[in-house]
């Protein structure tokens, strides 16, 4: 971001250029800039969906463990009227 500033405060001192020239650079370093952040956001969504993924998974194994757990106690109370 400093170096953008610094290269519009050098474009701007060399105001003898076209200034349609100049203002095509601004375009192109501002759109250079818009790129970088759509960018950046694009990756923050990708990382916050992995996130909850993992998380969704996450719980999908507990709930199974859940489940597992379930199972065997409700056997293991069945267990002695199945032997008996």
């Amino acid at each position: 971001m400093m170096v953008v500033v610094v290269v519009v405060v050098m474009m701007i001192q060399m105001m003898q250029m076209q200034s349609m020239l100049l203002l095509l650079l601004l375009l192109l370093l501002l759109m250079m800039i818009m790129m970088m952040m759509i960018m950046l956001l694009l990756l923050l969504l990708m990382m916050m969906m992995m996130m909850i993924m993992m998380m969704m998974m996450i719980m999908l194994l507990l709930l199974l463990l859940l489940l597992m757990m379930m199972m065997m106690m409700s056997t293991s109370r069945l267990m002695p009227f199945l032997f008996s």
